[in-house]
Formats: C-alpha cells, structure tokens, sequence
C-alpha cells in the first residue's frame, strides 16, 4: 500500500519532470495537463528552489502568466530567448479591426483595446493604465497612419525548433550563453565594439553567431550556444598500463629534489616501457608526457622539486581563523581578514540613560602575526560603512591599508563603494566559498575570546540571557547597563592593543 509520504515523493518527481520537459510551461497548462496535480505541492517544489519560478515576473493568483522552469540558468536562456526574437514576423497595418483584444501601436507604445462604447474606446497600456479616446480621433489618428494594428504574439512562447535546441543544451552551456548575452546587449543596438579590447575578437565572433543565428533560427540566442559543443571523441585511448607507467615514472622521477627536465623524464619513461614489453606503436609522444606533467602541476609538484619556500605562493587561501589554521601571508599586511559580530552587552544613551540595544563590532585582522589592527563598534547592522570605517581605522592607526582582504559573502562585501575603495588604493579582495558553513567561523575564535575575557566581565553583558527562564528583573542586562558606545570602544581599543600586542 502507497503511503502518503512515496505519494507525494512520486507526484513531486511527475512535476519536475514535466517542467524539465516542457521548460516554460505555465501553471494553467500544468493543471490541465495533470488535473491531480495539487497547486501545494507545486508551490513546495518552488519553495524548495527544486523548479523555477521568477517571483518578479507575475504573481502566482495568475496562473496562465506563470512560467515555470527546472532551474533558474533555463529561466535566464528563456528570457534571453524571447527577447532575442527577430522582428522579422512582426506585422503592421493601417486598417485595424474594432474588436477588444486588439492590439494597436501608438507612437512606438503598445496598447490593447479593451472597450467599445457608442462614443469613446478605450484602451490598456502594457501596465495595465487606462487610456481613452473618442471615435473620432482614434480614426483620424489611423488615418493619418498615426496608430496601426500589430500582429498579436505571445512574445513569451518559443518554437518548437528553438525549444528542441535549447533541451538539447546542458546548464553549463546555459550559462555560458547567458554570460555572452550580457556581454553582447549593449551592442545590439549598433553601438561599435572598442578597439584593442582583449575581448574584442570574441564580441565579435558572438556577434556574428547571433545574427546568424537571427536569420536561420528567428532567435539570435541559439547562435550563443554553438560555441560550447565539443565534437569529436575525447575518450584517452591509451591502455590503462601505459597510463599507469607514466605516472609511476611522473612521480618517482621527475618530481623529486634533483629537479630533473620532462625531456630526461621522458627518456626514463620510454626505457621503462620497452622493459615492460609494450610495442613502440603504443609509447606516448612526448607531447602527451608532457601534457600529463603539466596536469599534475601545482603546489605539490613544486613542494617536491623545489621545497616549501618556492611553493608558498602556490599554497591554496586560508579562508577562516581557528586555532589549528597555520600562519599565512608571507608578512604583516599581506592577508587580512573582516568579519562582523553583535556584541554580548547591552549599552545606554550618554545623555538620556535609556538602553540602546546592543552594538555591532567589525574587526580587521592580520593573518600573519594574528593581531587586530582596527576595530569599529556601531549600532548600524554589518553595511559598506562599517567596512570602510574599519578601514579609515587601520590606516590613522598604522598608515597602510592590507594588501590582500578575505571576507565571507555577505552584501555589505559586494557593495559598490567597498569595492571601488579597494580597487583604488590596489588592494585585492577574495570571498569565501558561498553556502559551506565550515568557512562561517572567520574570526570566531577572537569573537569568542573577546566576549569571554572582557564584555562577560562588564556590566549589562547578556550570559543570563542564554538561560531566559532564569532571568528575573534584577539580573535582567537592560536594567543593570552602565557603559555607553564611546566608552565601550575606548576601552575595547585599549584591551586588544594589550592582550593582542603590537607590531612594533
């Protein structure tokens, strides 16, 4: 006997797979396709990003507009798609049919006749803003060719033959299509493309697709997807002895100390095969001796040949903090980390007494000799000012900004004005792997220590907080604040240049 569970698992499979199937299918047609498809599960499935819908778009209480696709690089090439359209089919007249539903274009605006009275029409804008006219102007606008009748298309649907081109297309080629899209829109329009530019050549290539492509297909979008596909067979054909050997001879000859050239290598690697029996026929050249070498490059194979000092710049970023993270940066100012936190005490106003709240700190931190050079306490939650004050901090205080900064992905990182400010004084800016949470303790470790060795040790800190049923009025960290923000900050400042130390 089904259980609800393997129900709603197989109804869940049947509309995912259908939306797979028919990409940009609306959720009226979904409904009458498969009449038991419960709109819940529906909504859960896009709740649960398992199926795309742009929320942006149209509103879920209008099914016949809803688009639904399998994720949202399908959604992008759709749209892209659609507006991509030749205009080639699009057809104008001067004699126009009175009948509501019409389409008319006035001016270079389209509008769609809605009502027809004894004596006004009136009509709808793409924004759904009412527009009337009396009868009389309207036909003396069309006959002065002022307002013609436009073929009415769902500019929204794809043929078949695009459709059939774009499921043949993996998510990868999706994406790569939409990034030169982008990269082509603004010169759609005629504008000439920069000379001397280093993605001259390539603008022009997916200019030239695109147009092509406009011809053949109606939609110059297909043309974008043409570059990714691979033709030919790119299985290795060599046995899988061979390959081994070569590794073998990779590994124990010429990533080693002595450091010897892949052309001696290679000789070490031929006199090994003939050892072993195989036919010349079926030696590599040295090319693909060579090609393998170059695939096994990196920090390891310099660490093997030339040490651990050579193979420093090769070392993969340490993106968080803790005790057990090695020391990098070759010197003071070479990494820096940012990171944010709410502090663990609440604070009063300097005039009034009343409570505040409790503040935002932002810490800048040295990788190298693990010191704070800046930190910055504000009320205001984590923004682009909170970033670059920290940053005016570091420099009053040590006439430098760092060389390189790692922040996690937060949105005040990714702020214009952040970015513009690293970008002048030269400073390069890494982020965090998104959506891992083993890198979300950047700093933890000197949040953790500040918050147990100096603001637990405050008045108005919030430890008895973390057991609500305990706190009582009299213990309650509102009632019992005494530090302000500026006398919190001093004293924060003072502490971490005496715990941390200094550099000089």
């Amino acid at each position: 006997m089904m259980t609800n569970q393997n129900r709603n698992q197989s109804s869940a499979e049947k509309i995912i797979l259908l939306v797979a199937d028919n990409p940009g299918i609306t959720l009226s047609e979904l409904f009458e396709t498969s009449p038991e498809i419960e709109a819940d599960e529906v909504y859960k499935l896009i709740a649960k990003e398992q199926i795309y819908f742009d929320l942006r778009s149209s509103r879920l209480v209008e099914p016949e507009k809803c688009h639904l696709f399998r994720d949202r690089s399908t959604a992008e090439s759709y749209i892209a798609l659609s507006s991509s359209r030749s205009n080639s089919n699009t057809i104008t007249t001067s004699i126009i049919d009175l009948n509501p539903g019409t389409l008319i274009d006035y001016d270079g605006t389209y509008l769609t006749l809605t009502l027809i009275g004894q004596d006004k029409v009136l009509l709808q804008t793409q924004n759904e803003e009412p527009v009337e006219f009396t009868k009389d102007v309207l036909e003396t606008l069309i006959r002065q060719g002022k307002i013609t009748s436009l073929k009415n298309d769902d500019t929204n649907r794809v043929s078949d033959k695009a459709r059939e081109l774009i499921q043949q297309a993996s998510q990868k080629d999706l994406e790569k299509a939409n990034q030169r899209y982008r990269s082509i829109q603004p010169y759609l329009d005629g504008q000439p493309i920069k000379r001397g530019t280093f993605q001259e050549r390539s603008l022009r290539n997916w200019l030239s697709a695109y147009r092509k492509a406009e011809q053949e297909f109606g939609y110059g979008y297909i043309g974008l997807l043409n570059f990714d596909y691979q033709k030919g067979n790119r299985t290795r054909r060599l046995p899988q002895y061979v390959l081994d050997l070569m590794e073998d001879c990779i590994k124990n000859h010429y990533e080693t100390k002595k450091q010897p050239t892949k052309k001696s290598t290679y000789a070490i690697f031929v006199n090994s095969c003939v050892e072993a029996g195989i036919n010349y026929d079926q030696i590599p050249s040295d090319k693909t001796f060579y090609q393998e070498i170059k695939k096994r490059s990196g920090y390891k194979q310099t660490l093997k040949r030339q040490g651990s000092r050579a193979a420093y710049d090769q070392e993969a970023m340490y993106w968080e903090l803790e005790l057990t993270t090695p020391r990098h940066g070759n010197f003071p100012f070479h990494i820096c980390h940012i990171d944010h936190t709410e502090s663990d005490i609440e604070l009063k106003c300097s005039k009034t007494g009343k409570n505040l709240g409790k503040p935002w700190m932002t810490f800048l931190v040295d990788a190298f000799s693990r010191r704070i050079l800046a930190t910055y306490v504000t009320y205001n939650p984590p923004s682009y000012r909170s970033c670059m004050m920290v940053l005016r901090i570091c420099v009053k205080r040590h006439g430098r900004l760092p060389q390189t900064i790692v922040t996690d992905n937060g949105k005040e990182f990714h702020s214009t004005y952040f970015e513009t400010l690293l970008a002048m004084f030269e400073c390069t800016l890494k982020h965090r792997p998104a959506a891992k949470s083993r890198f979300s303790g950047v700093c933890e470790r000197l949040f953790g220590t500040t918050t147990t060795q100096l603001l637990n040790n405050l008045a108005g800190n919030t430890q008895i907080t973390k057991k609500v049923r305990l706190a009582t009025k009299s213990v309650n960290p509102k009632n019992l604040s005494l530090w302000t923000i500026g006398l919190l900050y001093a004293h924060l400042c003072e502490w971490t240049s005496a715990y941390f130390g200094k550099f000089f």
